[in-house]
């Protein structure tokens, strides 16, 4: 790691190029600071304007207007109807609505649902990754929404009623994202890791 630190008065940070730190040169390529000793960088060619030149010989805020203007594609707001220029900034953005007045009057349809009601709904399963079991989404008696492990449930919609506590599912296979009934075996208790088919002899849990 370099030694040298930022030229700026009072900056401790480590430089970055021209002698300035990330923010300082970032600053001065603005025209919010002054340009390093040494560097003559062009000025914006919009009339007027003082501020160093980052692109097309444009300084940053002229170069966002000029690339609204030429690079935007017309598009009717879905709200409003309003035409407005939208360009492409990543796959997140859709470009649907012309302001963000538009936008939250777009998503407030969506507010409140959840669910399989909402239009994002992925059917409510989740892996975690800290131990690898499956959870889901469920609405417990009290009308909350809550994550519940999946092979529990698959179990206790079998036998037909909720597992106790001290009840515990097992995975023959050992692998925990496999909730097929097939694959499942109830225990009293807590069991040892690893695939078994080791079953009481006198258990009832799958005789209906």
């Amino acid at each position: 790691m370099t030694d040298k630190l930022c030229s700026a008065p009072g900056c401790t940070k480590p430089f970055l190029t021209h002698g300035l730190c990330s923010m300082h040169y970032q600053r001065a390529r603005n025209g919010r600071d002054p340009a390093p000793p040494g560097v003559d960088w062009p000025l914006c060619s919009e009339e007027g304007c003082e501020r160093f030149a980052v692109s097309r010989g444009l300084c940053n805020a002229h170069y966002v207007q000029w690339r609204y203007h030429n690079l935007g594609e017309k598009r009717n707001c879905a709200i409003c109807g309003t035409e407005f220029r939208y360009v492409p900034s990543g796959p997140s953005y859709k470009g649907l609505y012309c302001s963000r007045t538009c936008a939250n009057k777009g998503a407030k349809g969506k507010r409140g649902l959840r669910g399989p009601e909402h239009p994002n709904w992925r059917g409510g399963r989740h892996l975690r990754k800290r131990d690898g079991y499956v959870t889901q989404w469920v609405t417990d008696a009290s009308g909350k929404r809550k994550l519940a492990l999946e092979h529990r449930l698959v179990m206790a919609e079998h036998l037909g009623r909720e597992l106790f506590d001290y009840e515990t599912v097992h995975h023959k296979n050992g692998d925990k994202a496999d909730n097929r009934l097939e694959n499942l075996e109830l225990h009293v208790g807590r069991h040892g890791r690893g695939a078994t088919e080791a079953h009481c002899p006198t258990c009832t849990c799958f005789s209906r």
